[in-house]
């Protein structure tokens, strides 16, 4: 069971990172505005903050995917370590950003949807998802099967899927935007 956790972990985690980092490292400009929008740091500071959480992301979900597949466990582990902390990171800045400025771009992805109690929710999960993917990471047991493998696979790919669309999912529409006469 610990492998299939470890597994589900790594690709959950890992395959977020990755895709946060190869969208941050493509869209540079829109990161450090809305790292701009969130005026905790100088706009200076925002130049060299933006590609380092970018690639920060990005080598943690690489490093998660090379000890996963290489079978390196003091690799994932130590890379699932490092992407708990960094997902930590995250839910705190999310919870800060919420209640600092509750209409800035969070700056997770290009929707430009401000920070919200699920923002920070998807952080802190996948801040758990890490670290059971760093205790489970040199788990030894029976292997497992083709079939056992291949749903570890789903399960983690879904997992990620479904965390990653958590806010999303559960914004409120703004429904007051409309009068009763447009609406019909």
């Amino acid at each position: 069971m610990a492998v299939l956790v470890g597994i589900v972990g790594s690709i959950a985690a890992g395959g977020v990172l990755l895709t946060a980092g190869v969208w941050h490292l493509r869209h540079q400009a829109a990161l450090r505005a809305a790292l701009d929008d969130h005026r905790l740091w100088p706009r200076e500071a925002t130049r060299a903050l933006a590609p380092a959480v970018a690639g920060i992301e990005f080598g943690a979900g690489l490093a998660m995917a090379c000890g996963l597949l290489l079978g390196l466990e003091g690799l994932l582990a130590g890379a699932s370590s490092v992407a708990a902390a960094l997902f930590l990171a995250f839910a705190a800045y999310s919870l800060w950003l919420w209640r600092a400025r509750p209409l800035a771009s969070c700056g997770c992805d290009g929707s430009g949807d401000p920070a919200t109690a699920a923002t920070v929710a998807r952080a802190a999960i996948l801040a758990v998802t890490a670290l059971g993917a760093a205790a489970t990471a040199g788990s030894t047991g029976d292997p497992l099967d083709s079939y056992e493998l291949a749903t570890a696979i789903l399960a983690g790919a879904g997992w990620g899927a479904i965390v990653w669309s958590l806010p999303g999912a559960l914004a409120v529409p703004d429904l007051g935007r409309h009068t009763e006469r447009e609406a019909v």
